[in-house]
Protein backbone atom coordinates (compact mmCIF):
# COMPACT_ATOMS: atom_id res chain seq x y z
CA UNK A 1 0.00 0.00 0.00
CA UNK A 2 0.78 3.52 -0.09
CA UNK A 3 0.43 6.58 2.12
CA UNK A 4 1.24 10.16 0.31
CA UNK A 5 -0.53 13.61 1.45
CA UNK A 6 0.94 16.86 2.23
CA UNK A 7 4.10 17.64 3.98
CA UNK A 8 3.80 16.76 7.64
CA UNK A 9 0.24 15.53 7.63
CA UNK A 10 1.30 12.13 9.07
CA UNK A 11 2.11 9.81 6.58
CA UNK A 12 5.10 8.32 8.90
CA UNK A 13 3.18 8.24 11.71
CA UNK A 14 0.77 6.21 9.56
CA UNK A 15 3.09 3.97 8.17
CA UNK A 16 5.17 3.19 11.93
CA UNK A 17 1.46 2.52 13.05
CA UNK A 18 1.87 -0.38 10.25
CA UNK A 19 4.94 -1.21 11.32
CA UNK A 20 4.37 -1.56 14.80
CA UNK A 21 1.07 -3.22 14.89
CA UNK A 22 0.76 -5.05 11.80
CA UNK A 23 4.14 -6.19 10.75
CA UNK A 24 4.44 -4.24 7.75
CA UNK A 25 7.80 -3.56 6.18
CA UNK A 26 7.84 0.65 5.69
CA UNK A 27 9.62 1.72 2.54
CA UNK A 28 10.07 5.82 1.84
CA UNK A 29 10.77 6.80 -1.14
CA UNK A 30 13.39 9.54 -0.25
CA UNK A 31 15.18 6.37 2.10
CA UNK A 32 15.59 4.82 -1.53
CA UNK A 33 17.22 7.58 -3.41
CA UNK A 34 19.21 8.50 -0.25
CA UNK A 35 20.47 4.76 -0.37
CA UNK A 36 21.16 4.83 -4.09
CA UNK A 37 23.47 8.41 -3.63
CA UNK A 38 25.25 6.85 -0.84
CA UNK A 39 25.91 3.25 -2.99
CA UNK A 40 27.73 5.88 -5.64
CA UNK A 41 29.30 8.14 -3.01
CA UNK A 42 27.10 10.91 -3.51
CA UNK A 43 25.58 13.97 -1.66
CA UNK A 44 22.12 14.17 -0.62
CA UNK A 45 21.07 17.77 -1.54
CA UNK A 46 17.94 17.65 -3.87
CA UNK A 47 19.55 17.85 -7.19
CA UNK A 48 21.45 15.09 -6.64
CA UNK A 49 18.40 13.24 -5.49
CA UNK A 50 16.15 14.40 -8.33
CA UNK A 51 19.01 13.28 -11.17
CA UNK A 52 19.13 9.71 -9.56
CA UNK A 53 15.47 9.67 -9.33
CA UNK A 54 15.54 10.24 -13.04
CA UNK A 55 18.07 7.92 -13.75
CA UNK A 56 16.39 5.38 -11.69
CA UNK A 57 13.11 5.57 -13.59
CA UNK A 58 14.65 5.81 -17.25
CA UNK A 59 16.91 2.23 -16.15
CA UNK A 60 13.56 0.55 -14.69
CA UNK A 61 11.32 1.95 -17.94
CA UNK A 62 8.72 3.69 -15.39
CA UNK A 63 7.82 6.72 -13.45
CA UNK A 64 6.57 4.30 -10.69
CA UNK A 65 10.22 3.05 -10.24
CA UNK A 66 10.97 3.81 -6.46
CA UNK A 67 7.43 2.18 -5.61
CA UNK A 68 8.98 -1.10 -8.18
CA UNK A 69 12.41 -0.81 -5.94
CA UNK A 70 10.75 -0.52 -2.60
CA UNK A 71 8.39 -3.90 -3.60
CA UNK A 72 11.75 -5.79 -4.40
CA UNK A 73 13.38 -5.02 -1.18
CA UNK A 74 9.79 -6.03 0.55
CA UNK A 75 9.67 -9.35 -1.36
CA UNK A 76 13.53 -10.19 -0.42
CA UNK A 77 12.25 -10.27 3.22
CA UNK A 78 8.79 -10.55 2.68
CA UNK A 79 8.62 -13.60 5.42
CA UNK A 80 9.64 -11.13 8.18
CA UNK A 81 6.88 -8.39 7.11
CA UNK A 82 4.10 -10.73 6.87
CA UNK A 83 1.55 -7.21 7.43
CA UNK A 84 2.80 -6.24 3.58
CA UNK A 85 4.61 -3.03 2.29
CA UNK A 86 3.82 0.32 2.92
CA UNK A 87 5.55 2.81 0.73
CA UNK A 88 5.28 6.78 1.65
CA UNK A 89 7.09 9.76 0.01
CA UNK A 90 5.25 9.95 -3.22
CA UNK A 91 5.14 12.74 -4.28
CA UNK A 92 4.49 12.38 -8.43
CA UNK A 93 1.65 11.19 -9.76
CA UNK A 94 3.54 8.44 -11.91
CA UNK A 95 5.05 7.45 -8.59
CA UNK A 96 1.86 6.82 -6.85
CA UNK A 97 0.20 5.59 -9.80
CA UNK A 98 1.97 2.20 -9.32
CA UNK A 99 0.22 1.83 -6.62
CA UNK A 100 -3.03 0.51 -7.36
CA UNK A 101 -1.58 -0.15 -11.03
CA UNK A 102 -0.72 -2.87 -8.61
CA UNK A 103 -3.95 -3.80 -7.06
CA UNK A 104 -2.48 -1.72 -3.84
CA UNK A 105 -4.48 0.67 -1.68
CA UNK A 106 -3.33 4.57 -1.77
CA UNK A 107 -4.33 6.71 1.19
CA UNK A 108 -4.16 10.38 0.90
CA UNK A 109 -3.07 12.57 4.46
CA UNK A 110 -3.83 15.79 4.42
CA UNK A 111 -4.20 18.68 7.20
CA UNK A 112 -4.80 22.39 7.74
CA UNK A 113 -1.66 24.21 6.84
CA UNK A 114 -1.16 25.81 10.38
CA UNK A 115 -1.10 22.23 12.04
CA UNK A 116 1.84 20.81 9.31
CA UNK A 117 3.70 24.01 9.61
CA UNK A 118 4.10 24.12 13.42
CA UNK A 119 4.41 19.67 13.30
CA UNK A 120 7.51 21.04 10.89
CA UNK A 121 9.00 23.41 13.37
CA UNK A 122 8.18 21.28 15.96
CA UNK A 123 10.06 18.48 13.91
CA UNK A 124 13.35 20.42 13.45
CA UNK A 125 14.65 17.84 10.66
CA UNK A 126 16.66 20.02 8.73
CA UNK A 127 16.97 23.47 7.62
CA UNK A 128 12.79 23.12 6.10
CA UNK A 129 12.30 24.37 9.92
CA UNK A 130 13.85 27.87 9.32
CA UNK A 131 10.98 28.33 6.63
CA UNK A 132 8.44 31.18 7.18
CA UNK A 133 4.99 30.57 7.16
CA UNK A 134 4.75 32.13 3.77
CA UNK A 135 7.59 30.20 2.79
CA UNK A 136 5.76 26.90 3.65
CA UNK A 137 2.58 27.89 2.00
CA UNK A 138 4.31 29.21 -1.14
CA UNK A 139 6.20 25.29 -1.75
CA UNK A 140 2.98 23.17 -0.13
CA UNK A 141 1.36 25.43 -3.11
CA UNK A 142 3.74 24.41 -5.40
CA UNK A 143 3.61 20.25 -5.00
CA UNK A 144 -0.34 20.41 -4.12
CA UNK A 145 -1.14 22.00 -7.69
CA UNK A 146 1.85 20.69 -9.70
CA UNK A 147 2.73 20.64 -13.55
CA UNK A 148 -0.44 19.13 -15.26
CA UNK A 149 0.86 17.11 -18.13
CA UNK A 150 4.24 15.95 -15.98
CA UNK A 151 3.81 12.98 -14.58
CA UNK A 152 7.46 13.12 -12.96
CA UNK A 153 6.96 16.33 -10.87
CA UNK A 154 5.39 16.94 -7.37
CA UNK A 155 1.60 16.94 -8.16
CA UNK A 156 -0.52 16.14 -4.77
CA UNK A 157 -3.72 16.89 -6.15
CA UNK A 158 -3.64 14.59 -8.76
CA UNK A 159 -2.40 11.87 -5.91
CA UNK A 160 -5.48 12.73 -4.19
CA UNK A 161 -7.70 12.34 -6.89
CA UNK A 162 -6.97 8.90 -7.68
CA UNK A 163 -6.87 7.47 -3.82
CA UNK A 164 -8.73 5.28 -2.25
CA UNK A 165 -8.92 6.93 1.28
CA UNK A 166 -8.38 10.58 1.89
CA UNK A 167 -7.72 11.06 5.46
CA UNK A 168 -7.73 14.84 7.15
CA UNK A 169 -5.24 14.47 10.28
CA UNK A 170 -6.07 17.80 11.82
CA UNK A 171 -5.23 16.43 15.70
CA UNK A 172 -2.75 15.60 17.90
CA UNK A 173 -4.40 12.26 18.68
CA UNK A 174 -3.20 9.90 16.42
CA UNK A 175 -6.07 6.89 16.98
CA UNK A 176 -8.26 8.31 14.29
CA UNK A 177 -5.25 8.55 11.64
CA UNK A 178 -4.74 4.70 12.93
CA UNK A 179 -8.28 3.64 12.76
CA UNK A 180 -8.37 5.25 9.37
CA UNK A 181 -5.34 3.58 8.04
CA UNK A 182 -6.59 -0.32 9.60
CA UNK A 183 -10.39 0.49 8.22
CA UNK A 184 -8.80 1.31 4.64
CA UNK A 185 -6.40 -1.74 4.50
CA UNK A 186 -8.73 -4.29 6.61
CA UNK A 187 -6.66 -4.68 9.37
CA UNK A 188 -8.12 -5.06 13.02
CA UNK A 189 -7.25 -1.74 15.13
Amino acid sequence: MGIAGTLNAGKDTGAEHLVQRHSFMHVSTGDVLRTEASRYGLGTDRNTLIDIGVKLRREYGSQGALVIMAIEQWQDQRERYMGGLVVTGMRAIGEAAEIPARHGKLIFVDAPIETRYKRMVARQRDAEATQTMEEFAAHDHLEFVGVPDDPTRPNLSAIKAISDRVIFNDRSDTELLFSSIDRTVGVGH
